[in-house]
Parts: C-alpha cells; sequence; structure tokens
C-alpha cells in the first residue's frame, strides 16, 4: 500500500504539468501616454520588475504589486504563447484593458496596462490615468 501511495505522488503530484510555477519577471522596455503640457504625448516609464505565480500549465497567473486579482490565459494562435485577461475574483468579470502575453518557452512577454480613466475617458489633465505597455522576460526561480 505503501508503495501505490508513494506511486501515486511520483507520477501525479510532482508532475511538472500540475506543478505551479513562480516566474521573476523584468521588463526591458517600456513606453505608453501620458497627459503632459497640454496634450497626450509618448513617455518612457521606468522598467519594472514581477513576481509571477504560474498555475497549471500558464491557465492562470498572480502578478505581485498589480491591482487586479489573477489573470485568465488561453492558448493563441501563436505556437506556445499565452494571452492572460486581468479578472475580479468577486465576479469574474473582465478588468478591462489589461493583459499579459507570455511566450511559454522562451518567457518573452508582453504587459499592456490601457487605462480607462485617461485618454480614452477624456481626462485631458495633469495626474489623469497612463496607458502603458512593457516587453521583457521571465526566469524561473
Amino acid at each position: 500500500m505503501i508503495k501505490r501511495i508513494a506511486l501515486f505522488l511520483v507520477l501525479f503530484a510532482a508532475s511538472p504539468a500540475w506543478a505551479d510555477k513562480v516566474l521573476y519577471c523584468q521588463d526591458e522596455l517600456a513606453t505608453g501616454i501620458i497627459y503632459k503640457d497640454g496634450s497626450w504625448k509618448r513617455s518612457f516609464f521606468s522598467p519594472e520588475r514581477y513576481t509571477v505565480k504560474v498555475k497549471g500549465n500558464f491557465e492562470r497567473l498572480e502578478i505581485s504589486g498589480q491591482n487586479y486579482n489573477y489573470f485568465e490565459c488561453s492558448k493563441t494562435v501563436a505556437e506556445n504563447v499565452k494571452s492572460c485577461v486581468a479578472r475580479s475574483k468577486t465576479n469574474s468579470s473582465i478588468l478591462g484593458g489589461f493583459s499579459f502575453l507570455i511566450n511559454t518557452k522562451s518567457l518573452r512577454f508582453n504587459f499592456a496596462r490601457m487605462s480607462s480613466h485617461g485618454y480614452v475617458a477624456g481626462a485631458d489633465r495633469v495626474g489623469a490615468d497612463t496607458s502603458i505597455v512593457t516587453a521583457g522576460t521571465c526566469t524561473e526561480f
């Protein structure tokens, strides 16, 4: 009986297909728009770092330091690429404008944070929400 339990643990519990993993992600490029000097302008932003908890085989992500609850991922037409959208834990609604695109093999990513409270909303004022797109690479812990 103990051998069967041990075999189960080796085959299923420790299987990489089922195991969660943690990624350390670093922006290499960061750009977006900002309201400055009376108009919207292209702007460069400081690169950021993220800790990303990957659930299963990139079905769900949790990104540290972000105000979203989680990202739900699905396949794309590109090989090894998953598209992840931010969702609310409360009611599973999509938190519009926030997406994380990742190549599950190379771990290169694009992270888009499009604000619905800035340019799109007509909030033409200093301090309005900005929209940012970053690109970078993750490494596995």
